[in-house]
């Protein structure tokens, strides 16, 4: 979305900062103008639909996408990088690490525990993260039981396979990662992936430290790359027109069932 007000990009910096508490508009414009602003991608949007549905396992090249937005400021569309990955199924530590080569993003494959996410929060950068979200705690909102904004702990879907998050911060107690997670579809009617204030569920989503490093440990065991850090001196810009960023549309999600972003372990 362009055209973007200045002041909408200063004040969601202020937050991804620290300076300003996170707290919800007051109005579904003023969510919008937050969406825009951020780096969030999910996978129901318009971008990750292609001729093939993929979109039911792109939770890779949603986090892709939000890693190269977050290290180069551009905003690909999801099907271009399933298309670079030229395969249609589930996404693999190689999957990853090529398509952030490809787009010029700067990454170490070395998240292997909490302890490493932990750092690499600490250096000011975001991690992408294989887990098993069977080891996720159902949220007191999961599938649409509500819509409150202040409700944002836990896993907020049913599905309780392996996927890709990303990492971007780490709660004031220590006890939870804030989580970019992309399994988003529908429109902000649809309860079970949106706030009743026009955002969707999967932004800034709180999940357990010790429940994120057991999905990890049960998708690749205990010393295996889980994941990478993505390295970026650019960081998300605070001046109009600088970011091209995904606006917020809203597609339905297919009926057809499929292993939605199912992660695989690279055996090469």
């Amino acid at each position: 979305m362009r055209g973007v007000r200045c002041i909408s990009f200063f004040a969601v910096w202020l937050v991804l900062a620290g300076f300003l508490p996170l707290v919800a508009p007051t109005s579904v414009q003023a969510q919008a103008d937050l969406q825009a602003a951020s780096w969030y991608r999910y996978q129901g949007e318009p971008s990750s639909y292609d001729t093939h549905n993929n979109q039911n396992v792109n939770c890779g090249p949603s986090s892709v996408a939000m890693a190269i937005q977050y290290g180069q400021n551009v905003s690909v569309p999801i099907k271009d990088i399933r298309a670079f990955m030229h395969h249609g199924g589930a996404t693999n530590h190689k999957d990853i690490t090529g398509a952030l080569q490809h787009w010029g993003v700067q990454y170490r494959s070395n998240i292997v525990n909490a302890t490493s996410l932990r750092d690499v929060v600490a250096r000011g950068n975001i991690a992408i993260a294989a887990v098993n979200m069977d080891r996720i705690s159902q949220g007191t909102d999961i599938d649409g039981a509500s819509t409150d904004p202040a409700l944002r702990t836990g896993r907020f879907d049913n599905f309780s396979g392996a996927h890709w998050i990303v990492i971007k911060g780490v709660s004031p107690d220590g006890k939870y990662f804030v989580v970019y997670d992309g399994n988003v579809w529908g429109s902000p009617a649809n309860s079970t992936y949106w706030y009743n204030d026009g955002t969707p569920k999967g932004l800034d989503r709180l999940y357990r430290v010790r429940e994120v490093e057991a999905g990890m440990f049960a998708n690749a065991g205990r010393t295996a790359s889980k994941g990478v850090e993505i390295i970026s001196d650019i960081r998300p810009s605070v001046e109009e027109g600088e970011q091209h960023d995904a606006a917020i549309t809203y597609t339905q999600r297919p009926s057809r069932k499929r292993a939605r972003g199912q992660v695989i372990r690279d055996t090469a």
